[in-house]
C-alpha cells in the first residue's frame, strides 16, 4: 500500500515538471489538457484563445510558457475570486506570449512581489528572466489581473528550469 502510493506521487511529480503530452504533442494540446483538469478542479472556466501557436516551439520555450499559464490559473483559483479566465497564447515572428486575464479581486503586484515568502509571481519572473523575456503583471485591488509574458523566439542557448 505504501509503495503505491509513492508510486502515485511520484507520477504527479513528474507530471508537474513537465507533462508528457507537451513533448508528444506540444504547446497547445498541453494546455487544453490543463485547462480541461482545471475546471474540473476548481470550477473556473478558462476561454482560450490563440493565434499561430500551431507550430513547435524550442523545448524550454514550451515549458516555460506552460508553467507561466499553469502558475497564473492556480494563483486565479486561490485569490481571485472568479468563476471565469482568460487565456491568450499567440506568436509573432519574434516573440511567444502568454497572457492570462481575470476580472476578479486583484491586488498590490509591488507588495507581492516585495513579500519576504517565495511568490509564485516571483517564479513566473524567473522562469521568463532566464529566456531574457519579459513578464508584465497589471493589477490592482478591485480592478482583476493581466499577467503577461513575452518570450523571445530563436532563444536556444539557455535553459529554463524545469
Amino acid at each position: 500500500y505504501i509503495v503505491n502510493d509513492l508510486l502515485e506521487k511520484v507520477r504527479g511529480l513528474s507530471f508537474e515538471l513537465r507533462p508528457a503530452v507537451l513533448d508528444q504533442l506540444g504547446l497547445v494540446p498541453a494546455l487544453l489538457e490543463l485547462f480541461e483538469n482545471y475546471t474540473m478542479q476548481t470550477g473556473v472556466r478558462v476561454s482560450f484563445k490563440q493565434k499561430d501557436v500551431e507550430q513547435r516551439f524550442a523545448s524550454e520555450m514550451e515549458t516555460t510558457a506552460y508553467r507561466i499559464v499553469q502558475e497564473a490559473l492556480t494563483n486565479v483559483a486561490r485569490h481571485a475570486g472568479v468563476a471565469g479566465v482568460t487565456v491568450r497564447l499567440w506568436a509573432t515572428e519574434d516573440l511567444l506570449s502568454a497572457q492570462i486575464e481575470d476580472r476578479g479581486c486583484g491586488f498590490d503586484p509591488d507588495a507581492v512581489l516585495a513579500a519576504p515568502r517565495s511568490s509564485g509571481l516571483a517564479g513566473m519572473r524567473e522562469r521568463v528572466t532566464l529566456l531574457d523575456g519579459q513578464l508584465t503583471i497589471d493589477s490592482r485591488p478591485g480592478a482583476g489581473t493581466q499577467i503577461t509574458a513575452e518570450l523571445p523566439l530563436g532563444h536556444n542557448d539557455r535553459h529554463a528550469p524545469v
